[in-house]
């Protein structure tokens, strides 16, 4: 995935609490109010071989069942992976939404090149969170390597 992960969903909570603080708070408003679309790294990601992409508009958990379930699979994410946005929290980088990052499957052997690519031409990270898995289902691995199943929260558009 591209980016960091919780910004405006922090935002959103600092603009709820009407506290404003310091460059920090206005960093994670801004990232509420003006998101940035990765058009131009989603045709990186394309070029180098992305498999499947989707932004990650109403959360990670929301929109990485929605990859799967179009694509058949299940996948396995490292919990401590997801890059998390400074003053963010870990629970709005999986849940929350409005980031418009990008979450790619890639072939492993096209990573590097797509992490080089994607640095060098837009100053963008991107992470490796986990990996495609066989059969249905999210499953969130903590640092101990214990597995809890991921559920598909984030932003519905319909409840």
């Amino acid at each position: 995935m591209t980016g960091s992960l919780g910004a405006a969903a922090a935002g959103l909570r600092i603009a709820r609490s009407g506290r404003i603080g310091g460059e920090r708070d206005r960093a994670l408003l801004h990232a509420l109010l003006r998101p940035v679309a990765r058009v131009g790294e989603a045709q990186v990601l394309a070029a180098c071989g992305a498999t499947a992409m989707i932004d990650v508009s109403d959360g990670l958990a929301k929109d990485l069942s929605r990859l799967c379930l179009e694509s058949g699979v299940g996948a396995r994410v490292g919990a401590s992976d997801v890059p998390v946005a400074e003053g963010a929290t870990s629970e709005e980088a999986l849940t929350g939404g409005d980031d418009y990052e990008l979450l790619a499957t890639l072939p492993s052997d096209a990573f590097d090149a797509a992490a080089g690519a994607l640095r060098e031409r837009f100053g963008v990270t991107l992470t490796d969170v986990g990996d495609v898995s066989e059969g249905a289902g999210l499953v969130a691995v903590d640092v101990d390597g214990n597995e809890r199943p991921l559920e598909p929260r984030g932003w519905d558009h319909f409840a």
